[in-house]
């Protein structure tokens, strides 16, 4: 009888080794499939990231500012604008525009376009395949917007 208590016990070890490797095989493939689930989802999700959707700003009378200057580091760095100037500029050139029917979103500040006579600031801008001329009268704090048709 020894020998059939033996065998019993080889053959309960081998059948609970072969039950632990299947359990030790789906764990790992579905451990696998678990990884290559998620690499693709991060995958999407620097895509999705990269394609950045800015989202407009609202300006003060609450409608949304729909254009954006190229370009400007030439204005900033020269201090060619007093700093609340510049953050009336997007939306003062935004209303001109709409006014013109115009509906460009980019406009391209022209480089080394910016010039000063006494209290007057000048700068052009690439909008289309327009120029629209820009100034700023520091004395009134009014600007002054003009179109050159074709760049001419």
């Amino acid at each position: 009888m020894m020998n059939g208590d033996k065998r019993g016990k080889k053959l309960m070890t081998v059948c609970i080794c072969i039950f632990l490797s299947v359990v030790f095989l789906v764990t790992s493939f579905v451990q696998k499939r678990i990884m290559k689930e998620e690499k693709i989802n991060q995958k999407e999700q620097i895509q999705t990231s990269k394609e950045v959707m800015v989202e407009p700003e609202l300006y003060q009378e609450g409608e949304l500012i729909t254009i954006y200057f190229t370009n400007t580091d030439q204005i900033d760095e020269k201090g060619a604008l007093p700093y609340e100037e510049l953050e009336k500029l997007t939306e003062k050139t935004q209303a001109f525009l709409i006014s013109q029917g115009i509906e460009e979103t980019e406009i391209q500040v022209i480089e080394g376009s910016l010039r000063k006579d006494g209290e007057k600031t000048f700068f052009s801008c690439k909008v289309g395949k327009s120029v629209l001329d820009i100034g700023f009268h520091e004395g009134t704090g009014e600007f002054e917007f003009s179109f050159r048709r074709g760049g001419e």
